[in-house]
């Protein structure tokens, strides 16, 4: 079976205006675009404005951890990340997209990092092989001394993508891709953008200070994992989340704007 994992980034699925920081006219859109090639693929989304502006105010932005007497906030906020996926998953219930939310706490093992994909009952390969769409969310899970730990969307999409091997792996965020300078991104065209992205050139990329301020890691982290899931599948890809029929583009082999990611 042929798997595909297509991350949607917080910043295509979220925005500081609406009930819930929800973007339900981008959202839709995307589920209609993603209808035509949700049989064996899993969606996994990231939280946006709805996880970012926390761990900014409350500073674990850097360590990614919610200390145990911070506990109720860490559920304010995951209640409130909850959400968001829930929005996320009637959107595309309503596009006729059989979707179930999957929470990463029951697969994700926190001392290997690993993601362990069978377990008793429902499997996230036997969602797939009945044509269900598993939706994944970057969120807080609990830790044995009863902090709360980040784990990013990108985390999973490559624990996922290190485990089953899938045929394409598809990031799209709120940029056109992988830009050569990230300082001064805002002054550049597109051919500034970096069709394709090998190891050698993450060296000469001038990263933006704004990818220190992300929970996840920003640009520069995706780049890096994006790198490491090109062992484990055909294809990856960088683009962006507004471009219109973009996933049409990608799935039909056609002329698209963003940054494959390859290791030659």
């Amino acid at each position: 079976m042929k798997i595909n994992i297509i991350k949607f980034g917080g910043s295509v699925i979220s925005d500081n205006c609406s009930e819930n920081h929800f973007n339900l006219r981008n959202t839709e859109r995307l589920a209609k675009e993603f209808y035509p090639f949700h049989k064996g693929s899993i969606l996994i989304h990231g939280t946006g404005y709805v996880g970012k502006p926390p761990a900014i105010k409350y500073g674990y932005v850097k360590s990614g951890i919610i200390p145990k007497e911070d506990n109720l906030l860490a559920l304010a906020i995951k209640g409130r990340i909850r959400q968001l996926n829930q929005d996320i998953v009637s959107t595309l219930i309503s596009a006729s997209i059989p979707a179930i939310p999957l929470e990463i706490l029951n697969y994700y093992n926190d001392q290997s990092e690993l993601c362990h994909i069978r377990k008793s009952g429902t499997t996230i390969l036997d969602l797939l092989k009945n044509e269900i769409v598993p939706v994944l969310y970057g969120d807080l899970i609990p830790r044995p001394d009863g902090s709360f730990k980040v784990i990013s969307s990108d985390l999973i999409t490559f624990l996922l993508a290190k485990t089953l091997e899938p045929e394409n792996v598809i990031f799209l965020s709120n940029v056109k891709g992988i830009y050569l300078d990230r300082k001064a991104m805002g002054e550049y065209d597109n051919h500034a953008i970096i069709k394709k992205l090998t190891p050698d050139k993450m060296t000469k990329i001038r990263w933006s200070d704004n990818d220190s301020t992300d929970v996840s890691g920003g640009m520069r982290k995706k780049a890096e994992l994006a790198l490491k899931i090109s062992y484990f599948c055909k294809r990856c890809f960088i683009g962006s989340g507004f471009t219109e029929n973009v996933l049409g583009k990608i799935f039909n082999g056609e002329r698209v704007e963003g940054t494959f990611v390859s290791q030659l």
